[in-house]
């Protein structure tokens, strides 16, 4: 739990939904880094992936609109399986973009930042 420090008094109360924020936040990431680091995922295919292009029975991925516009589909190692279920369990997420901004689909540039 967060607990927000009020400079003169000391704590003054404790944010639940800032550690939702901040657990969301660091399963994004972590979901982001393993894409691209055990799939080869560029920045552009992380923001295109959808809950529809994962065949977690299959443990595969379908990379669309990929390096040179077409669509590939890549196997799926545990590791990245167990980080994107843990990640779209806790958020909810059942079908649409899996990585999403403060408006709408994530950006290439937000993908850098993590």
């Amino acid at each position: 739990m967060v607990t927000v420090h009020d400079k003169d008094n000391g704590p003054a109360r404790t944010h639940r939904h800032h550690d939702r924020r901040l657990r969301s936040a660091q399963l994004k990431d972590r979901c982001e880094i393993q894409l691209m680091l055990f799939n080869g995922f560029r920045a552009g295919d992380v923001v295109n992936l959808q809950v529809e292009h994962i065949d977690f029975d299959g443990m595969e991925l379908r990379c669309t609109r990929g390096k040179g516009g077409r669509d590939d589909v890549l196997p799926m190692g545990e590791t990245v399986a167990t980080s994107l279920t843990d990640y779209l369990e806790y958020n909810g997420i059942t079908s649409g973009y899996i990585f999403t901004g403060p408006k709408g689909r994530m950006t290439i540039q937000a993908v850098w930042k993590a």
